[in-house]
């Protein structure tokens, strides 16, 4: 029996960590090598959630998050239009920092993408109140702009 030869693709060349002056080579999606993806991890954390995920989302929310996601299979945003698509993520209509509860009244289930599409749109309008509360003229054009942008999302 002959012997088949099988091609593989080349990888991907390594480039340097993005760390400061750190002159590590890495192949990890997140651009930092070994010794500061620890670090950096911990500094989005911190810095850029504004709170500690562990504090907020504990096991009891886990445990609330695998029950409502297995009694709700499917994206409930895609399901009102006509799609059938996984859920993947269990999503809090009013936030926890805003006064909500885990309670399944405030529970949807949904596909990383109808999550993502939620939360920009959220943050056009808290941009948008934002700068009706400071009371900054904003031009017109820019105003409709984030208007329609708000119904068509």
């Amino acid at each position: 029996m002959p012997k088949i030869e099988v091609n593989t693709m080349p990888t991907k060349p390594k480039r340097p960590c993005r760390y400061g002056d750190c002159s590590n080579l890495t192949d990890s999606r997140t651009g930092y090598c070994e010794e500061h993806r620890g670090l950096m991890q911990r500094h989005y954390e911190h810095f850029a959630r504004g709170y500690n995920q562990h504090e907020r989302y504990g096991s009891s929310w886990k445990k609330i998050r695998d029950r409502y996601i297995t009694a709700h299979p499917l994206c409930e945003e895609c399901l009102g239009l006509g799609r059938a698509t996984v859920a993947t993520l269990v999503h809090h209509v009013k936030p926890l920092a805003d006064g909500g509860t885990n309670d399944e009244s405030n529970l949807r289930s949904l596909c990383a993408s109808c999550h993502e599409k939620i939360h920009r749109r959220k943050k056009k309008r808290r941009l948008l109140i934002s700068r009706q509360n400071k009371s900054e003229c904003v031009p017109v054009r820019e105003a409709v702009s984030m208007i329609l942008s708000l119904s068509t999302a």
